[in-house]
């Protein structure tokens, strides 16, 4: 028996799988938005959800991340009456393990659920026997997990890997681990820079050439080709490869066999390929920026990398240990992290990922000097500002709104309709008007403190305050 959470807001959907998963023998539950459905997940330990896209209170393919980073790891669903196939590949690469439109039969309910907890199950028991060494890959997150386990099995095979994911999440370490965790471990890894490679140069580079092939060429030498013989071909930005260079590479990818510049004879290599990109490679396929057949015979595995913002507490795992690897590099005593400092990394989203944030704490260690614990005064102005500037915000959130200063009061109760560009500007006027009262106060009516909190300039500061003066300030006094 399984706990299923339907996470839906339509009563009569909710009612059908009430009825339809407890004659399957399974415990149900219902949740009519993404944060009752959270809140009942964590409580009651859910172990599928099915999960809508569109919710009163979020869109759905945001909360994946959330229901996998539960502690019982729930799988996700996702169940839709509005599908396209961007929702459908946003949904996977977000962690859901499959994804349904509405309407639809409750055969394929009942036969894709039952699938899934028997990968559930499967998963769960290949992850206690698998051991990766993984180096630097830091994380415990389910997403991070499943990329991983992934790439357990990945490494046992013999089928070419594509690895995708954002900048910075990681793909070269995944490379790395894949080939030292196969069979292939104690041969070469040899790295093609698929951005680098001038289209004159590209055959000798791969293929190597023979003496006298070409004017400079006074001895025979061997191409990267022949060099990962036994071992792992690893094209590092694949999506990147000029077209000729896709050519050149489809047979012998396929064929695993060579002909050097100025040789008679072909020459084999047994290697395995590992691409890795941060281009949306199936769509440079469907507009035909990529090979098609040549994407098919790279992508025989396909690993997706999850992005940081969805891996939840890894950033404080990744910061403890990128903490301690760039000290001891430095011959430092090893800093602490404050909770503060946790909380403001935890906070970004990191669209620049693991990149962006070793770049991060390397800066903060720089800007630290002797001291033994990192705080948010450590981090770069911008992550500082914006650390600051949340915090501000939330002050903010907690004061109560003055009724005088709703937005737009009278608006709705007015006869006459105004134009858009009417309500807007007052609209505006009113929401201005309270923020520089709200300002006022939080920095108790000091001008230098102002001006940090709302991140303007002085000249910017006394025009907000002359045309919107705060209550218990008149005219010109101001304290600096």
């Amino acid at each position: 028996m399984a706990r299923v959470l339907v996470v839906d807001d339509d009563p009569i959907f909710q009612s059908q799988m009430d009825i339809f998963l407890t004659r399957l023998g399974h415990q149900a539950m219902a949740a009519k938005n993404l944060a009752e459905g959270l809140a009942l997940a964590e409580k009651q330990v859910a172990d599928v959800v099915f999960l809508d896209v569109y919710l009163p209170d979020a869109f759905g393919l945001d909360g994946i991340g959330r229901f996998r980073a539960l502690a019982t790891e729930p799988e996700v669903i996702v169940i839709t009456a509005q599908g396209d196939p961007d929702s459908a590949e946003r949904a996977i690469h977000n962690g859901a393990w499959y994804y349904l439109e509405k309407p639809v039969v409750l055969g394929t309910i009942r036969l894709t659920l039952e699938r899934c907890l028997d990968s559930r199950d499967k998963l769960r028991e290949a992850g206690q026997r698998l051991v990766l060494e993984r180096d630097d890959i830091v994380g415990s997150s389910p997403a991070l997990k499943q990329s991983l386990f992934l790439l357990g099995q990945a490494a046992r095979g013999r089928e070419n890997v594509c690895i995708t994911g954002e900048t910075g999440t990681g793909k070269e370490l995944f490379a790395r681990a894949l080939h030292d965790n196969s069979p292939r471990r104690d041969r070469p890894l040899v790295v093609v820079d698929c951005t680098n490679i001038p289209s004159s140069l590209a055959e000798s580079i791969l293929f190597g050439h023979i003496r006298g092939a070409f004017t400079d060429a006074r001895q025979d030498r061997e191409g990267l080709i022949a060099l990962a013989d036994g071992g792992t071909l690893f094209l590092d930005e694949v999506g990147d490869m000029p077209g000729e260079l896709q050519r050149t590479l489809l047979r012998v990818i396929q064929e695993k066999r060579y002909r050097p510049l100025g040789a008679k004879h072909e020459r084999a290599s047994d290697f395995r390929v590992v691409a890795v990109t941060n281009r949306d490679i199936r769509g440079m396929v469907k507009s035909g920026a990529f090979r098609e057949d040549l994407y098919y015979r790279l992508a025989q595995r396909h690993i997706h990398l999850p992005p940081l913002r969805l891996r939840g507490d890894d950033v404080r795992l990744l910061a403890g240990h990128y903490v301690a690897r760039i000290c001891s590099d430095q011959g430092q005593d090893v800093k602490g992290l404050s909770t503060e400092y946790l909380e403001n990394l935890s906070s970004l989203d990191w669209p620049g990922n693991v990149r962006q944030l070793v770049s991060t704490i390397g800066v903060s260690i720089a800007n630290a000097g002797d001291a033994p614990i990192l705080v948010p005064h450590h981090l770069p102005p911008d992550h500082k500002a914006r650390y600051l500037r949340q915090r501000q915000r939330e002050s903010l959130a907690t004061r109560p709104v003055r009724p005088e200063t709703s937005p737009a009061p009278g608006l709705a109760d007015s006869q006459e309709l105004p134009t858009l560009r009417q309500f807007r500007e007052t609209a505006w006027e009113y929401l201005e008007a309270d923020y520089v009262a709200r300002l006022w106060a939080a920095s108790g009516g000091q001008v230098a403190e102002a001006m940090r909190l709302a991140d303007i300039s002085r000249a910017r500061l006394y025009q907000l305050l002359k045309k919107f003066p705060p209550p218990g300030r008149t005219g010109r006094t101001v304290t600096d």
